[in-house]
């Protein structure tokens, strides 16, 4: 049976959901699970404290009921497990997560899977910044796994991607994979500023309207991509809607030329 929680209507904002994820608490019972502690500022909480809980751990599916964009760090780290939220959860969600599913019905807050590795986020309203980033210091982004957002995406958006696929249905704002190292970013809206400076390596496909592109970009010609049946097949089991442009071929921009230009910008015509 899943486990449904719903947050009590507390005085104490935010919440810090470090360390309680679907696999951590499998094996607990459901009194053991609601003694476990969450911040609530510089205070620690029992989790029975701030949320009705009714259900199974074992289940390691997780529904969340109601608004819970004032809980952070939900899911960050979690290696297997399912998070369903109804509406919208706060900022660092599926942050450095190895595995399992996060799908948010509402908006996500910023750093949704910063420095993931593995598993699948799905959104379908909008994301904040940072999202599918690295953290500050860090010299890498998300590492692993799928990040689908149906709606838009904020600033620095795949920053310092190492692996991976983001795949965006609206438009994301300044710094679009900036200092990209590898992995894919699918854009089908617009982009603020000019996307992928620094990136090293990596595909970037912009299917909007076509970006300012520095002029350390380079092009590289005109050709169709037969990845893209491959890439619109992974894009179709996780039901993302939008569809990748098939058979034209598609303009291919090289760069950063500062950075040895062996990532690729792929603009539809």
């Amino acid at each position: 049976m899943p486990l449904t929680l719903t947050l009590r209507a507390a005085d104490c904002t935010p919440l810090d959901f470090r360390g309680v994820t679907p696999d951590a608490v499998r094996g607990m019972t459901l009194a053991e699970l609601l003694r476990q502690r969450v911040r609530c500022g510089n205070r620690a909480l029992a989790l029975g404290n701030v949320v009705e809980a009714a259900g199974d751990p074992a289940d390691a599916l997780w529904r969340l009921e109601g608004d819970w964009s004032h809980v952070h760090h939900l899911g960050e780290g979690m290696a297997a497990g399912e998070i369903v939220a109804a509406e919208s959860i706060g900022r660092h969600a599926g942050a450095a997560m190895r595995g399992g599913s996060i799908t948010i019905a509402g908006e996500a807050g910023d750093w949704l899977g910063a420095e993931m590795r593995g598993g699948l986020i799905r959104v379908t309203g909008e994301a904040g910044d940072h999202a599918g980033g690295a953290y500050p210091g860090s010299h890498r982004g998300m590492r692993g796994g799928v990040l689908l957002i149906d709606g838009h995406a904020g600033a620095w958006l795949g920053e310092r991607m190492r692996r991976g696929l983001i795949a965006v249905s609206g438009d994301a704002g300044v710094g679009l994979a900036a200092e990209m190292l590898a992995g894919t970013v699918l854009l089908w809206g617009s982009c603020q500023g000019a996307p992928g400076v620094g990136m090293r390596r990596g595909t970037l496909g912009l299917f909007g309207p076509p970006p300012e592109l520095l002029t350390t970009f380079v092009s590289g010609g005109e050709n169709p991509l037969p990845m893209w049946p491959l890439l619109q097949q992974e894009l179709r089991r996780h039901g993302f809607a939008a569809e990748i442009p098939q058979g034209a071929a598609m303009r291919i921009v090289h760069g950063d030329s500062l950075h040895g230009a062996r990532g690729e910008v792929l603009l539809a015509r």
